[in-house]
């Protein structure tokens, strides 16, 4: 970061960096969850991962326990702008202005191996986050919806009044 950068929350909790050396780079949603205990070894996202999605659809991971060297990054997924993210254990949810819905798991090595689902939110996704058990919330331009992983079943969905068709 330079001495000009912008860290910021947006209502939802995300973190946004804009950068002052190049104002028209993409800014950055990022997700991080540290609550590890003093000899914690587990490698799952919610303890060790500085996870980031760009507005050029790139997800990019870090390790806390090394923030110099980037993990890796996957950029083949999704298409435009990732607008929220949450994970779950080893699971990363991601919603995209591309209007998908993707769910990783990060214990797979490869991006194409560690897609579990890739649905259409049917417009672009504003936000998603893990709920109880294998579901998954979203919000959209059109309203919110509710999708079951496991079953592949649309569980609730709900059109704000006047919304954009």
């Amino acid at each position: 970061m330079y001495e000009k950068d912008a860290l910021y929350t947006n209502l939802k909790g995300e973190i946004h960096l804009a950068p002052a050396a190049a104002p028209n780079a993409p800014t950055l949603t990022l997700a991080c969850k540290l609550n590890r205990q003093p000899g914690d070894q587990r490698r799952d996202a919610e303890h060790n991962y500085l996870i980031a999605g760009s507005e050029n659809g790139q997800i990019v991971f870090w390790d806390v326990r090394q923030p110099k060297d980037i993990l890796t990054v996957f950029n083949e997924t999704q298409t435009d702008s990732i607008n929220s993210i949450d994970f779950k254990g080893s699971m990363l949810l991601a919603g995209s202005e591309d209007e998908s819905l993707a769910v990783y798991n990060l214990m797979e090595k490869d991006e194409t191996e560690c897609v579990d689902l890739i649905v259409s939110a049917e417009q672009p996704v504003r936000m998603v986050r893990f709920m109880d058990g294998d579901q998954l919330f979203y919000e959209n331009y059109r309203g919110v919806g509710v999708y079951d992983f496991d079953s592949g079943i649309r569980r609730f969905e709900h059109v704000f009044p006047n919304s954009v068709s």
